[in-house]
């Protein structure tokens, strides 16, 4: 999924999780927390070689490595909640945000301790028009749970 996608689930999530009105000091550092962290996994792209790797030479440090591991926002959330760190929690979200939202193209995200071990649903191609089709659909169910709108298809 492209940064913009990410971005804009990202943003829907965190308005959903945390509100937009009367918003306290803390309420925008956790929202900037949930905007980051679903943008954020996908620093790796700027420090690996990621199109000129063969899938089966790739470790955990190419692009949607450890930084897409399925395990990654569970332990930073676990982390949050014990030290009692809500912006850790949101920032948590975020990552979990882009990490499921990834799942869902042909490359999938790591869930073992081998960068090929994977999980995905193929439902989008990055960048096609599928991706376009699949974000609007993803945004519409977002919408819809966090704002209370009953879906009818």
């Amino acid at each position: 999924m492209k940064v913009k996608s990410h971005l804009a689930v990202g943003t829907l999530v965190g308005v959903g999780a945390v509100g937009v009105h009367d918003l306290t000091r803390l309420q925008v550092l956790m929202l900037a927390a949930v905007i980051i962290g679903s943008v954020i996994p996908d620093i790796d792209l700027t420090l690996t070689g990621f199109k000129y790797e063969k899938f089966k030479d790739r470790t955990f440090l190419s692009h949607r490595g450890i930084t897409h591991h399925v395990l990654l926002p569970i332990i930073i959330a676990i982390i949050g909640f014990i030290f009692s760190r809500p912006v850790l929690v949101a920032f948590a979200l975020g990552l979990g945000v882009h990490i499921i939202t990834d799942m869902f193209s042909p490359l999938g995200v790591p869930y073992g301790f081998k960068y090929q071990k994977r999980v995905k649903i193929p439902l989008y191609t990055t960048g096609k028009l599928s991706e376009n089709v699949f974000l609007v659909f993803v945004l519409f169910l977002v919408f819809a749970v966090f704002f209370g709108k009953k879906i009818i298809f």
